[in-house]
Order: structure tokens, then C-alpha cells, then sequence
């Protein structure tokens, strides 16, 4: 696996690095509105390396190499993660200038929005990936396109009627964020097997 991904990180070397110096720039010039954007453009990297593979038709040569269909598709998941982790240190640290240093903040405050990000960039690459091993990467492309436009038409219905059937009840910000990071390891325990089943069906 460790194989896999080294090749995953050479192949969006060239994006990694101008996407970091993006991320850079925007983490330090701004208060924190394009962070959560960047930390989410960060968990879909493995899907540009996605299709390089599909492009270069690598599933054809994985097959011939001493590596398991989980690790071809956990390596996707590390490489999300790994990027993710490194876009976060960054924008924590901006974070912790301007809302501490500079705002009078709390750290704590901003930890938890971070982890937040995190959890957030995990569901949706939990959501991500078996799209892409089922449909293929343009497909995929679309179906989770859909999926976001349908998601967020609920959100907001969901949302208004919640407010009013219960007005000024709100779970706490810290619990809420548990229960985000809660369910993005569980979205991403279930995601890793959908997508080994699906990787094995289009074999």
C-alpha cells in the first residue's frame, strides 16, 4: 500500500503543490471564509488521482501486482486525508493568529471548527469515492453533483421546519461537532468497504 501511495502523491504532485501554495495565500489573507472551501477542495484530490488512473487504465496493471482491492482503494482514502491534515495545519494556524492573536477569540473555538472542516471534508469524500468506483470518474462526477444539489434542497427544508416546530433549541456547538466527527468516521468505515465491493465489481 505504501507503493500505491507514493504513486497517488507522484501523480498529483503538480496540483498538490499549486494547490498548496492557493490554500497558503487564502488561509493567511483571509479571517476564515475560505477555509472550510479549501479543506473541502483538499478531500478531492484522490479523485483527480482517480482519473489519471482511469485515463492510463492502471486497474489493468494493478491487477497484475501483489496488492489486495482494499489496498488499492484505501490508498484513495489516505491520499484525501493526508492532504486534508496538511491544509489544516495550515489554516489552524491562520486561524489561531486572527481569531486569537489579532480577534481576541477562543483557541478552543477555533479547534472545534476545525475539526468540524475535517469531519465535513470526510463525509463528503465518504460520499465521493463510492461514486467514482461504481461509475467511473465522470460519472461519479455527476451522480455526486446530484447528491449535493438534492442534499442541500433537504438541508434547508429540513432546517426550516426543525425551527419551527422546535424554535430556540439547539444542540451545543461542541456536542454538534462530536456528533460530526462521530458520524464522518462511520460514513468512512462503511465508504471503504462500498467502495472495495464496488472495486471488485467493475474488475
Amino acid at each position: 500500500m505504501k507503493g500505491l501511495l507514493i504513486k497517488d502523491f507522484y501523480t498529483v504532485a503538480p496540483q498538490i503543490k499549486i494547490f498548496l501554495l492557493m490554500g497558503v495565500v487564502i488561509a493567511l489573507s483571509t479571517s476564515g471564509e475560505m477555509v472550510p472551501f479549501i479543506v473541502l477542495y483538499a478531500s478531492m484530490l484522490s479523485m483527480t488521482a482517480m482519473a489519471y488512473d482511469e485515463q492510463c487504465k492502471w486497474g489493468v496493471f494493478a491487477d497484475m501486482l501483489p496488492c489486495s482491492a482494499f489496498d488499492s482503494v484505501f490508498c484513495k482514502y489516505l491520499l484525501g486525508w493526508a492532504v486534508v491534515a496538511i491544509m489544516e495545519v495550515l489554516c489552524f494556524a491562520s486561524q489561531l493568529i486572527y481569531s486569537v492573536i489579532i480577534g481576541g477569540g477562543s483557541a478552543m473555538e477555533v479547534a472545534l471548527m476545525q475539526v468540524l472542516y475535517i469531519s465535513i471534508a470526510m463525509i463528503l469524500q465518504a460520499i465521493n469515492l463510492p461514486l467514482m468506483f461504481l461509475f467511473g470518474v465522470e460519472k461519479g462526477r455527476i451522480w455526486f453533483m446530484l447528491f449535493n444539489i438534492a442534499a442541500v434542497v433537504l438541508s434547508f427544508g429540513a432546517s426550516e421546519k426543525l425551527a419551527e416546530d422546535a424554535p430556540g433549541v439547539s444542540l451545543p456547538f461542541p456536542a454538534a461537532v462530536g456528533a460530526a466527527a462521530l458520524l464522518a468516521v462511520l460514513a468512512s468505515v462503511v465508504s471503504v468497504f462500498l467502495s472495495v465491493k464496488f472495486y471488485n465489481k467493475n474488475r
